[in-house]
């Protein structure tokens, strides 16, 4: 993640930065949905194996590893020792990057929680979801990616903690609809719409690349970001559980309406 956002943005224009990420997630998204249909067909009518999907993997790495190989980004500087770097000037990254780790780790749970749990929704229909998502996702990252280089990180960044906080109040109402079609209907476009919203972490990229006082700061500034974020990640549940399960599922997603309106008061500090 780290690297595919620094490699992206040294190898583009200062005032494209969002463009390049948009495109770079564009065709990873592309790839996704190649990834799907192999999955897909391979264990339906091919008689895959998990070994035999392994190996497939495998061998997209290593075919990654040899594109890799010719990159040249002469404007790169040898770096020894590098290390984690959490200074005063980067506060605000550090913040956001901790709002998006809270977010991520509700939508990566629970969200699917809600259309298994409450809605008895058999994985199947999850595999067509994620093709949906993946190929809205294609041309949604692109444009995601030209509007943060024509109206800045902080308005795209403000537009995604508000659709985000809608989402959540979308998913602690589903279960009080009494019309069960609509309210499945509005579980899966939550879960779409969130899906999608994650392009918008390009935004806290672009914005840190901007602010960065020293070129050397880049890399290790996004790694102790998304450090940060994994530590949320991996906390948060443990609460997110108990509060499922002791008042109902519902207080997750406004636990969630909470965060992003935390988010929504930090991102309207971004000054750029």
């Amino acid at each position: 993640m780290v690297l595919t956002s620094s490699i992206g943005m040294e190898l583009s224009k200062e005032d494209s930065y969002g463009k390049t990420l948009g495109l770079i997630g564009s065709v990873s998204t592309a790839a996704a949905v190649v990834g799907y249909f192999i999955v897909m067909v391979g264990f339906k009518f091919l008689n895959f194996s998990f070994k035999t999907a392994y190996l497939i993997a495998a061998a997209m790495y290593i075919l990654a590893a040899i594109f890799l190989l010719p990159i040249k980004m002469p404007n790169v500087r040898n770096h020894k020792g590098l290390k984690f770097v959490i200074k005063k000037d980067y506060w605000l990254y550090y913040v956001l990057s901790i709002f998006f780790g809270a977010r991520k780790q509700i939508f990566i749970t629970f969200a699917p929680w809600v259309l298994i749990k409450i809605f008895k929704q058999p994985v199947s229909n999850f595999a067509l979801v994620g093709i949906i998502c993946s190929i809205l996702g294609i041309g949604f990252r692109n444009v995601i990616g030209m509007l943060i280089d024509k109206l800045g990180e902080k308005k795209v960044l403000t537009f995604d903690a508000i659709v985000i906080f809608l989402i959540c109040i979308g998913y602690a109402i589903t279960e009080n609809i009494k019309i069960k079609t609509l309210a499945l209907g509005l579980a899966y476009a939550c879960y779409i719409i969130d899906n999608l919203m994650f392009a918008t972490s390009m935004a806290r990229s672009t914005y840190i690349k901007k602010v960065i006082k020293h070129p050397d700061d880049l890399t290790p500034t996004l790694s102790t970001g998304t450090s940060m974020d994994h530590a949320v990640s991996m906390s948060l549940p443990m609460l997110s559980g108990f509060l499922w399960n002791k008042f109902g599922y519902e207080y997750v997603f406004l636990l969630a309406a909470l965060f992003a309106l935390g988010n929504l008061y930090f991102v309207r500090k971004i000054e750029i």
